[in-house]
């Protein structure tokens, strides 16, 4: 039986769109045809020392600087990344407290200390109604490395057979499946009701 659940953040709770921060970067680079080819994937591999720690903010702001030969100020390109961050699911809110009323619920987000310091005044009543929030660049893991997984089940306590994590990601999920959880992958045909009342359906 399922206990506890470990949900994503982007694409499942929060509503994120790389593209708007695609736009804003092209403004301000000095060769905006680098953004022809640049997928989401691209800022993910450029965040990925961001996303565990081990670059700071203002490494961060010069290696996207010159990757990406951007003519723009510190302020310039925070508010570029941070574009991306559109706002919480509205149903997330109302979800989440119910799925509370039955499981242990759980966040794990790949995420930076730019992104924390803009969402998480903003989605702080969302935030606040997980039992546990897991962020990468606290942990110094990220999906989807197996010890980032094993990490969240040592410091949790949860017993793997029993909980489920749900992400947009097949290899994030593929990866959680493999320390023995419970893998959901989130894809666009699904929303936070139907997952309810799949989940409910399943007790």
């Amino acid at each position: 039986m399922i206990k506890n659940l470990i949900f994503d953040c982007g694409g499942v709770v929060l509503e994120v769109d790389y593209a708007l921060s695609l736009t804003k970067f092209r403004e301000f680079s000095d060769k905006p045809e680098l953004f022809d080819s640049v997928t989401a994937n691209h800022f993910k591999a450029i965040a990925s020392d961001f996303e565990t720690g081990r670059k700071s903010i203002e490494e961060f702001y010069s290696d996207i600087r010159y990757k990406y030969k951007l003519n723009a100020t510190d302020i310039q390109i925070k508010d570029a990344w941070n574009a991306m961050l559109v706002s919480y699911i509205s149903e997330s809110l109302d979800i989440i407290r119910k799925l509370k009323e039955i499981f242990t619920v759980s966040l794990f987000t790949n995420t930076n200390e730019l992104h924390y310091i803009e969402f998480a005044p903003r989605c702080k009543e969302l935030l606040s109604t997980f039992d546990n929030c897991f962020y990468s660049f606290q942990m110094g893991l990220r999906k989807p490395d197996k010890a980032s997984f094993e990490y969240i089940i040592n410091k949790s306590g949860y017993i793997p057979s029993e909980t489920m994590f749900i992400d947009d990601s097949l290899d994030n999920v593929n990866t959680a499946s493999e320390v023995g959880i419970i893998p959901f992958h989130y894809t666009k045909e699904w929303n936070l009701t139907k997952l309810y009342s799949y989940l409910t359906e399943q007790q």
